[in-house]
């Protein structure tokens, strides 16, 4: 699934109002994806594997991935740290006003 699908799908229009999604993960990993990014790359949320629900040993139930292989000014540190895998909750973060 893309990760804009679901926030679109989640609230019309939530996405004029957020600064950044914050990621949290079972091993105590926690990431912030600014939204500039979610709208301008085709960032995934995947569940499965080959049609196989991830585990937590396999890095699931949920990941969170850059297009890598599409883009490559995205293979850098900053961009890989960004990314997420066992993965219980994401916070939207609205912009501060």
């Amino acid at each position: 699934m893309h990760l804009l699908d679901l926030l679109k799908d989640l609230q019309p229009g939530v996405l004029t109002s957020l600064d950044h999604i914050e990621v949290l993960a079972y091993n105590g990993y926690k990431t912030e994806i600014p939204v500039r990014d979610v709208l301008k790359h085709d960032l995934l949320l995947a569940s499965a594997r080959n049609g196989v629900p991830l585990t937590v040993r396999d890095k699931g139930p949920f990941f969170i991935l850059y297009p890598f292989s599409a883009d490559d000014s995205l293979n850098v540190a900053s961009v890989y740290s960004k990314c997420a895998w066992q993965i219980k909750e994401i916070r939207l973060i609205p912009t501060k006003r």
